[in-house]
């Protein structure tokens, strides 16, 4: 894949397959959260949504891997939870909180396809036609949320030190921090903040700037954010 192939694309797997091995654990689980989210309206299950809100935990340190293997387990445990959740909305929570790099990948595939099914299933469209628009919908705004969270694997992304003052921090961990629910959307209002304070501090670089004042959606795991605050 060339630069302008990432960047003009539609199709979510030749994206998925170039980021292969290029990626933490940290950000395909916060990328499968994220595809999550946008069905939240259809995770009606406690269950299910305490297992993705574990892992966006666990992949900060917060929770540990006994607590997300807990969560797992109560979910796994219900036996009529399938049936309750929908088959894809189900597989799609299921495949949040792996660990190691090829599994994290993968569940973060079966995540976006999972998703994007249940959110096609939800919309009422039952023709062919329709149904596979509904979907292609939904990976739309699934590839928006992955160029959120990788940015552009083509450019480099590392701040100059000079920008990270005690005041940009703090704007960029109240811009994490301070999301937006159930969505798990950014504020948009703290990013173009966290831009006015960069930009104030030296920062020129355009890519950076615009991605923050940009119209996102922006999530935890904004590759931005995550390079201010040195988050892998």
């Amino acid at each position: 894949m060339t630069e302008a192939e990432w960047l003009a694309s539609t199709k979510m797997n030749p994206m998925l397959d170039y980021l292969e091995g290029k990626a933490s654990d940290r950000k395909w689980t916060l990328f499968s959260c994220a595809c999550v989210r946008r069905i939240w309206h259809l995770v009606s299950d406690r269950r299910c949504r305490r297992r993705v809100e574990v892992a966006e935990r666990f992949v900060d340190g917060l929770a540990s891997a006994e607590q997300l293997n807990r969560a797992a387990e109560a979910m796994d445990e219900a036996d009529d939870l399938e049936d309750n959740a929908g088959n894809h909305t189900f597989g799609a929570v299921e495949s949040v909180g792996y660990t190691g790099t090829l599994a994290a990948w993968k569940a973060a595939s079966k995540a976006s396809d999972s998703a994007s099914f249940a959110a096609a299933n939800a919309s009422g469209k039952w023709s062919a036609k329709a149904w596979r628009e509904a979907e292609a919908t939904e990976h739309l705004v699934q590839l928006a949320l992955l160029r959120d969270i990788f940015g552009n694997p083509f450019q480099p992304r590392t701040p100059d030190p000079s920008w990270l003052t005690p005041d940009v921090l703090k704007l960029a961990n109240a811009a994490y921090e301070k999301r937006r629910l159930p969505s798990g959307n950014l504020d948009p209002a703290r990013l173009s903040v966290l831009a006015d304070a960069l930009e104030d501090v030296g920062c020129s670089n355009t890519n950076l700037l615009g991605h923050l004042r940009g119209t996102g959606p922006h999530v935890r795991g904004c590759w931005v954010v995550d390079a201010v605050l040195n988050n892998e």
